[in-house]
């Protein structure tokens, strides 16, 4: 349960998130790896299970596609393998953000897309997507989720990449 939220513009990207962790019916908020971190010189957002955010993101630290919707689908293909091999389950059950210099793509099972302009995922979405649509940056719009959603709750972390205003 959470939520991230990304504006691309010709000139970067903000992403932000919130860091909610949730277990059952509770919840933790001091968790130092949420949803949103940086490794490898990328910037991995996910939500779904902790179980594929923590592996990919373990996986993320000795590969690094380049940033092309091929070559990140060919990592994501690669990881649910890796992922086999270590927990006996090739699936991959959440969503992910990956952010290079520039470029954020955004992965959903074997489904990659580069965003051009403004994306919001899981269970805060609606809130977010609304409130980037309105023109908000990322933080207003994870900021609107954690007000509306009982599934987001902050702290909000925060990234830029390129050359912003």
């Amino acid at each position: 349960m959470s939520v991230i939220a990304v504006r691309v513009t010709e000139q970067g990207y903000q992403i932000a998130s919130d860091s909610i962790v949730v277990r059952g019916w509770s919840q933790r908020k001091d968790g130092k790896f949420a949803k949103l971190s940086e490794v490898n010189g990328l910037i991995l957002g996910t939500v779904g299970s902790c179980e594929d955010g923590g592996l990919f993101y373990l996986y993320l630290k000795s590969h690094r596609p380049s940033p092309t919707e091929d070559s990140v689908l060919e990592c994501v293909s690669e990881f649910a393998k890796w992922k086999n091999t270590k927990t006996g389950s090739s699936a991959i059950q959440s969503e992910f953000y990956l952010g290079f210099d520039r470029e954020v793509f955004w992965v959903c099972n074997y489904h990659v897309e580069r965003i051009h302009n403004f994306h919001a995922i899981g269970a805060g979405d609606d809130f977010a997507t609304a409130a980037l649509y309105l023109g908000h940056p990322p933080v207003k719009a994870v900021q609107t989720a954690i007000e509306l959603s009982t599934m987001c709750e902050g702290p909000i972390v925060s990234f830029e990449r390129g050359d912003l205003p």
